[in-house]
């Protein structure tokens, strides 16, 4: 619950909007048949047309993560050739995003590598503590693994797409083979 409070938090944060006036409501005017008590609503407000907020960019860049990862790549199980092409992918895609991005290569229980992709903001101190935000990117067999996890993966790196221009203490980290269990 804490770290998902801390993620809204950094959302609200990263992609609060602008400051804009809210137009009033008229008030209501009485009717020439109702007593003073009862009123009929005044004309209502136009909503006044606005660009989308960075939240929303970020959803449609997240949907479009997740359909590079499950869709384009497909499977991506430990130790196939998907998990190195999403690897690849998200190394990609979080150095564009403006991050300084590492790939932490790990041995696997049955002997094989995997690579944790780490991305963070330049820049930025992490010596006194920062966030984590991740997902893991890596699929079981026969699955294409849009929601278990391109999902979670796709919104971190939208997410780093859109905190990256702020200097925050963030680690965006696209874990490897979490569906891998020792045998």
């Amino acid at each position: 619950m804490r770290y998902l409070s801390a993620v809204l938090l950094l959302l609200a944060v990263a992609c609060r909007p602008q400051a804009r006036p809210i137009p009033p409501i008229p008030r209501a005017t009485p009717s020439a048949s109702s007593s003073p008590s009862q009123f009929v609503p005044g004309p209502v407000p136009s909503p006044t047309p606005s660009p989308p907020s960075p939240l929303v960019a970020s959803v449609e860049r997240a949907l479009q993560h997740d359909r590079v990862l499950s869709v384009d790549i497909g499977p991506r199980v430990s130790g196939t050739p998907g998990e190195k092409a999403a690897a690849d992918y998200l190394n990609k895609a979080l150095t564009e995003a403006g991050l300084e991005v590492r790939r932490q290569r790990f041995t696997r229980t049955d002997g094989g590598e995997s690579e944790n992709i780490i991305g963070r903001i330049p820049g930025v101190d992490y010596s006194t503590g920062y966030f984590v935000i991740g997902g893991h990117y890596d699929t079981v067999v026969g699955s294409p693994g849009g929601n278990d996890n391109g999902s979670g993966t796709a919104l971190t790196v939208a997410i780093a797409e859109v905190v990256s221009k702020r200097s925050l203490p963030v680690e965006f980290i696209a874990f490897a083979s979490e569906e891998r269990h020792p045998v």
